[in-house]
């Protein structure tokens, strides 16, 4: 399954949609072989990749500090009906780093827990700029 996963990954004319299965695999091997180091720097290279954020594998407490203060300032500018009223979001990329917190969450929280803040946050801020990934 390894070598057929970095074959996958490492095809740049394969759709996107394709590697982004493959890297979901990848994410959840790393988990289930309790890999979390490495689990949790891959989902940062890949957030990189997609464009979606730029987040260190060792991030500390003051970069999760940051992110729940900047998501604290974001969410309180919402009312409960615009919260239900999000559109989904359209972007391919989006829905795949979104899908890669939701595929990785428990080895981000057992390997490292404010990067585990820090996704969470940046998760909820895609959400809010470019509507609920489905």
């Amino acid at each position: 399954v390894d070598s057929y996963l970095k074959i996958v990954l490492s095809q740049l004319q394969i759709p996107l949609v394709t590697r982004s299965r493959a890297a979901l695999i990848q994410i959840k091997t790393f988990a289930t072989r309790h890999n979390f180091d490495n689990c949790n720097a891959y989902i940062c290279e890949l957030f990189k990749e997609l464009g979606a954020a730029k987040v260190s594998p060792k991030a500390g407490l003051s970069s999760a500090v940051f992110e729940l203060k900047r998501t604290y300032r974001m969410v309180s500018k919402y009312t409960e009906k615009e919260f239900l009223d999000l559109p989904l979001c359209a972007d391919l990329k989006i829905n795949m780093a979104i899908d890669m917190i939701k595929a990785g969450i428990t080895a981000l929280y057992l390997g490292n827990p404010p990067l585990f803040i820090i996704l969470t946050c940046k998760g909820l801020q895609m959400s809010l700029k470019y509507g609920i990934s489905p």
